[in-house]
Formats: C-alpha cells, structure tokens, sequence
C-alpha cells in the first residue's frame, strides 16, 4: 500500500479523456488539460495522460516535468520507455484492447479462409464464381505472445473447435519457450503474433519460421510489426506458399513504393485493430480506476517494469 493522497493532481493531453474527467469529475482528484497556465513548471503532477499515439514531442514535456506516473493509454511502451527518465514511472493500457484486437484477429483469419477478399473483387467484377474455401475448424493455430490479449483471443477461438498451440517469452505450464516455436510450426497452419516490439522479439517469427510453416499457412499479425521478418514473409507470399493478414508492418505507415501493397493472399490494415467505438470509453474506464488507486494509496495497475 502507498500513502493515500489528499488531492490528486492529473495533467491530461487527450481532450476525450479530459472532457470525460471534468464532466464527472473523480473524487479527490484535480483535472488539469497538459497545457493549463494553472499547471505551473514546479507543479508535482501525480498523474499524466498522454494520448494513444504519443509524439515525441509529448513525451519530452512530460519528460521534463515533475511528473510521478506517466499513463499510457497504448498497450505498446516502447518509444515511452526510451523517451521517459526511471524517476517517472510508466503504465500502459494493458486490457483495454483485449476484446477489439481479437476481434480483428479473428475477423482476419475468417476473412482469409472463407475468401471473402476474393469474393469482394468478384462482386466488383459482376462475377458469379463458386468457390471452395478453407474452414477455422479443426485447425491449428498457434498464438505467439500468450499475454493478456492472446488469451482473450484463445477465449474467442473456443467455439471453433481448434488445436490451440501457446508460445511466450514466459513459459509456464501449457506454454512452449519461443525457442519452440520453429519445430511448432511444422504442424501449424494459422499463426498468430501478438507480441511486442522489443531487441528480445525483432524478427522472432524469423525466415526460419516462416519457411517450417506448411504451405498455405496463415500468418497474421496484430502485434508489432518487426516481431515478423517482413522481407522472408513477402517472399513466401510472392512464392504463393503463404498467405497473410497485417495489421502492422515494419515501417509505419507503409511507403507508397512498397512492394507489400500488391503481395498476393495478403489482407492489409493501418494498425486499426484496437481501434472501435469502444476505445475511447475503455480508456477513460481505465484512468478513472487509476485516479481512484492513487487517491486511496493502492498500488497503481498496470506498471510497466524497466
């Protein structure tokens, strides 16, 4: 337990977030937008909100204040956690995007083995084409990042009656190490990434990998981009062994030149997996229950250790 804190100060940057806090302002706490003229250079800020996808130069104001948590309303810290100094502890959205990012990940791979890119161009075209298409049923997929938003999506698979293969950097009873994860391949044919980026996950769904895959595999990756060799997997699929749905890629966004755009069998999407109707209200459900932990001296959620 902390101390509890007779008034919480909290410098917010997204205005959905302020509004939200203002209009239904939370006990005990003091609601300030970043830029305030009350908010003065010496201010202890006990909190600090930034926005989803935080600039550079957001990070370096709070870098530069007085500022005791940094809360990140991204499930992904990286950039934040080169850019903040350790005196300013770091918590990210982990469960906001649970149910949104399985989602997409799951709407992906039924898109991907029911054909519906296809059958969208046929429709385009007036063109009456039957089809037989791949089932989600009975496959084996593989979930490479076994935290919070792979096991929600494991619970999402649960209807379709698929062999679940589990991999993560921490292993535990049911869990392969990701040095299986080359000889799990031979027998997947729908891998799922939901890792993050860090020197520990660049390019660990390597050439390796991606070469162990059966051919007419699905890869699909709803993490961070350079978790997946992107180069070794354009090739699979320029080779038509592979097929692929992104959400993410290497470099963000995709160069206009980039040869990814006409890959065939891929389905490619702006980073958007997190982003429904309901992001916004998750975001502000969770710094309300964050606001109240640091008014009653509980340990703050989400601490991201460095």
């Amino acid at each position: 337990m902390r101390s509890p804190l007779q008034t919480v100060l909290v410098a917010v940057f997204p205005e959905p977030v302020l509004a939200a806090l203002q209009a239904d302002p939370p006990p005990g706490a003091v609601v300030v937008p970043w830029d305030s003229p009350e908010l003065t250079q010496t201010a202890v800020i006990d909190l600090a909100v930034l926005d989803p996808d935080a600039s550079r130069a957001e990070l370096e104001s709070v870098a530069g204040r007085n500022v005791r948590i940094a809360q990140l309303l991204s499930a992904g810290f990286e950039a934040a956690q080169a850019a903040l100094p350790p005196a300013i502890q770091l918590a990210n959205a982990k469960g906001v995007y649970d149910p949104s990012v399985s989602e997409w990940a799951l709407a992906a791979i039924l898109a991907m083995q029911r054909n519906f890119p296809a059958e969208w161009l046929n429709q385009r075209g007036h063109a009456w084409v039957r089809q037989v298409s791949s089932s989600l049923h009975g496959q084996v997929v593989t979930i490479v990042g076994y935290g919070a938003i792979g096991q929600a999506f494991e619970r999402f698979l649960a209807p379709f009656d698929v062999e679940v293969l589990k991999v993560d950097r921490v292993v535990r009873d049911g869990v392969h190490p990701v040095e299986d994860l080359p000889e799990l391949a031979r027998r997947t044919t729908i891998l799922v990434s939901f890792l993050p980026a860090s020197q520990s996950t660049q390019h660990l769904i390597s050439a390796e990998v991606l070469a162990s895959l059966p051919s007419g595999a699905l890869v699909v990756n709803a993490g961070r981009g350079p978790v997946l060799d992107t180069a070794a997997l354009e090739a699979e699929l320029w080779a038509g062994r592979l097929r692929a749905a992104l959400d993410v890629v290497e470099t963000e966004p995709l160069p206009q030149d980039s040869t990814l755009w006409d890959a065939p069998g891929l389905f490619l999407s702006p980073h958007v997996a997190g982003q429904t109707d309901q992001a916004w209200p998750r975001r502000i459900d969770l710094v309300r229950r964050q606001i109240q932990r640091l008014v009653e001296g509980a340990e703050p959620v989400n601490l991201v250790l460095r």
